[in-house]
């Protein structure tokens, strides 16, 4: 997920609990996290035509759960700090018709290093003064919710809640309107849904990856494949943070941003290889110029990765001599690529007054990438295959753990 504006309630209270404890797998594959969310289909009929909210959907890291979907971003990110929250993801739908007295209906399912942890942060979720508790007892091993009156956009509106906790996993299910209509019963009755999905991701019988058992790969542990700046060396030192560019970002959402020339062509490959997400960081000169980026992509498996990587050049070489938006592509040849992982490819793009070189790795069903833009074509690869090397040892690492 991208840098937006700030909307979203940071959680409030209302009680409940069950005593049975909930059994926990050591990691929780991030296609298995994705599918524990809530489905469209799964909100009922009222929500058929509504579609799916690419801004706040999707994948997320703690900083853009603090940052950009917070009343309290401070005090949240703190929570979500002490209490170990690894990843979430969240699956958000809006009406096609922005006058709708519904404003958005979502789902979000986080995962914690442990329970306790978990239990720390729904302990952590505080009621305001206006919020009006209401029953979900016997869901999960805690459980609460409550309506209250708060912003729902430009207006005051309704936002109604319920948050379950089942072992390390913690879900969320919220409906924001502009009226007054009472969707206690909704909430409830979407939250024991919810519940359900968790049981079964907790104990491991909800499993969308196709897998070998311990072959799983978090959507946190692509968090840490990216190279952070210090990492870059001392060619980037000054360099800072492009916030739109580093974050999870799903298919669509890395398909249009301004790294990628061919939108449509990008979002077409990344659903006929099976691309689940990806997690990158991105650094610019003050100046906005020669930006570099690194993070990698995650497949469904090895064999989507593999092909994703064998037609990477030959659908860039494509582009050559091509206008996309005000730029003129004036060439696109091969790099001669690092003898690395399950293999590797490099390209580099010729654009008036820059040059552009990527680098994909594979590791099994990991895609590692690497973009690098200076206006001397020489330093652009040099530096793209330095980086490439060091990104698929940090990536080599992370598979490790």
């Amino acid at each position: 997920m991208s840098v937006f504006a700030r909307a979203l309630a940071v959680l409030t209270l209302v009680g409940g609990a069950c005593t049975q404890p909930s059994p926990v797998v050591t990691d929780i594959d991030a296609e298995d996290l994705r599918a524990a969310a809530l489905s469209q289909s799964d909100l009922g009929g009222a929500y058929s035509s509504f579609q799916f909210d690419s801004v706040f959907g999707g994948f997320e890291t703690n900083e853009e759960r603090a940052r950009d979907k917070s009343d309290r971003p401070n005090e949240e990110r703190q929570a979500l700090e002490r209490s170990g929250r690894l990843a979430a993801y969240q699956s958000m739908y809006v009406p096609r018709d922005q006058s709708a007295a519904i404003v958005r209906i979502f789902t979000l399912v986080g995962v914690f290093r442990d329970a306790t942890g978990a239990s720390d942060y729904f302990s952590s979720v505080a009621m305001s003064s206006s919020s009006t508790a209401f029953d979900v007892s016997g869901l999960g091993d805690q459980a609460k919710a409550w309506r209250e009156r708060a912003n729902v956009g430009p207006q005051i509106g309704i936002r109604t809640r319920a948050v379950v906790r089942r072992g390390r996993l913690l879900g969320t299910v919220g409906i924001n309107r502009r009226d007054e209509l009472d969707v206690n019963a909704e909430v409830a009755e979407l939250a024991r849904k919810l519940d359900e999905r968790l049981r079964r991701a907790a104990s491991g019988e909800l499993r969308v990856y196709q897998g070998a058992r311990g072959t799983e790969i978090g959507a946190e542990r692509l968090q840490s494949m990216a190279l952070p700046l210090p990492e870059l060396g001392p060619a980037y030192s000054g360099f800072v943070e492009d916030l739109f560019l580093s974050a999870f970002q799903d298919n669509e959402e890395r398909a249009g941003n301004v790294l990628t020339f061919d939108s449509a062509d990008e979002l077409q490959e990344f659903e006929r290889r099976g691309r689940v997400t990806g997690y990158f960081e991105a650094f610019a000169a003050p100046d906005g110029r020669t930006p570099v980026s690194t993070g990698a992509h995650l497949f469904r498996d090895d064999a989507g990765a593999k092909e994703f990587l064998a037609r990477f050049a030959e659908r860039y070489k494509r582009l050559a001599g091509g206008t996309i938006g005000p730029q003129r592509i004036e060439s696109v040849n091969d790099v001669a690529a690092p003898t690395l992982g399950d293999g590797a490819v490099a390209v580099a793009l010729a654009i008036p007054g820059a040059h552009r070189v990527t680098v994909l790795v594979r590791r099994g069903r990991v895609v590692g990438e690497t973009v690098v833009v200076r206006t001397d074509d020489a330093q652009a690869r040099a530096e793209a295959l330095d980086l490439a090397r060091k990104l698929d040892a940090r990536t080599t690492s992370a598979l490790k753990r």
